[in-house]
């Protein structure tokens, strides 16, 4: 709801599409500059607290934007403040609450909290933007922002009722470059660390470059489906992301490292197969499967690192896992863009359908054979 109402209200100021690009990206940058702080801070503080602070700033910089507002204060400069403030605090909220999951269940059921919090996201990005038209026609955009602070006092008011388990004491930061060598040491001796989380963001490059680019540019006018068209194309996506989160919720499995690259594999497959249907009809069937594939995936995935990483390294090991995919998805964003230009769309899909499984098979066959420190149990 949130990053629908930043473009509308940059809109309503401006009338410029270059200030909507600006205000996207005054909420993205704090993710990338403070992201890797952020887990620092999660792994060497209380995650409890992080979460409760930074929804609560949130929730003040988002309620600052109906209230400038009605004194006929706001403008594009102060918006972007708002963005960028709450870009800061989701960098710190999101390794602190993804380390915060350990505290609160077992790791043999940290594959069902993951799947709840995965298909909550996935809710919350469907039905966000329904949310906000409904604001819309009733009252000022600018009121959006209202009931996006108030999802954040929420939060907080949430997590002071978690109850955390009792876990094993955290080692004690003597600093920042100690505790980024001693997380450094963790995944040198656990390298299936380094391969679950390079196998994620080597295929980020294929989502971001078929998801934003391929996808739309197939639907939209190869095959005549218009926005309309990508509109159903988009939300089969999230309806297929919501059953795979069900079932990755509803269905414990044993192997996750297996289900994790499963999931891969199958979505980068279908990507190839997007490259040859007929109809729009036929596109929005393979994005819900690939919806459903990347569901399962995010969730078996976020429980082998629960269940593999030590809890004084989770936040940081987090947020270089987001960091990469963010990097990479944008180059292959980019790359993607320049591409397609000159070369088409099926051609270039089917070859980074090739590329994902290439590098999903060698990440994986390369966890199978890391070595594992003699307390791990095989994968």
């Amino acid at each position: 709801m949130q990053d629908v109402a930043l473009i509308w209200i940059a809109w309503e100021l401006t009338q410029s599409s270059a200030a909507m690009a600006a205000m996207t990206l005054a909420s993205r940058v704090p993710l990338w500059l403070f992201g890797l702080v952020g887990g620092i801070c999660a792994d060497g503080g209380s995650p409890r607290r992080i979460v409760l602070a930074a929804n609560l700033i949130a929730a003040v910089a988002a309620l600052a934007v109906p209230l400038l507002h009605s004194l006929s204060l706001m403008n594009v400069v102060l918006l972007g403040c708002a963005a960028f403030t709450i870009g800061i605090a989701r960098a710190f909220e999101a390794p602190a609450l993804y380390a915060l999951i350990k505290a609160l269940v077992e790791d043999s059921r940290s594959q069902a909290l993951n799947g709840i919090t995965d298909t909550s996201k996935r809710t919350a990005r469907l039905v966000g933007p329904m949310l906000a038209s409904a604001v819309k026609a009733v009252a000022p955009v600018m009121w959006c922002y209202a009931a996006v602070g108030a999802g954040f006092l929420l939060m907080a008011a949430a997590v002071t009722r978690f109850r955390l388990r009792e876990i094993e004491d955290r080692p004690k930061r003597s600093s920042i470059v100690s505790d980024i060598r001693a997380a450094v040491r963790v995944v040198q001796s656990r390298q299936i660390l380094l391969f679950i989380i390079l196998m994620d963001v080597l295929f980020s490059l294929t989502y971001g470059a078929c998801y934003w680019v391929f996808v739309p540019r197939l639907v939209i006018d190869i095959l005549g489906g218009g926005t309309q068209g990508y509109a159903f194309v988009a939300s089969a996506f999230a309806v297929g992301g919501l059953t795979g989160g069900f079932a990755g919720t509803a269905f414990r499995v044993g192997n996750k490292l297996w289900l994790a690259a499963g999931g891969l594999i199958v979505a980068g497959l279908t990507f190839g197969l997007i490259a040859l249907l007929p109809n729009v009809s036929a596109v929005a069937a393979g994005a819900a499967l690939i919806g459903a594939s990347l569901s399962v995936q995010s969730i078996s995935l976020q429980s082998v690192l629960h269940e593999r990483c030590p809890t004084e390294h989770l936040g940081k090991l987090y947020s270089s896992w987001r960091f990469g995919n963010e990097i990479a998805g944008s180059l292959g964003v980019f790359a993607a863009g320049l591409i397609v230009d000159n070369w088409g769309v099926s051609g270039p899909m089917l070859a980074v359908a090739v590329y994902s499984q290439l590098v999903v098979l060698y990440c994986l066959l390369s966890a199978l054979k890391a070595p594992l420190p003699a307390t791990q149990a095989a994968p």
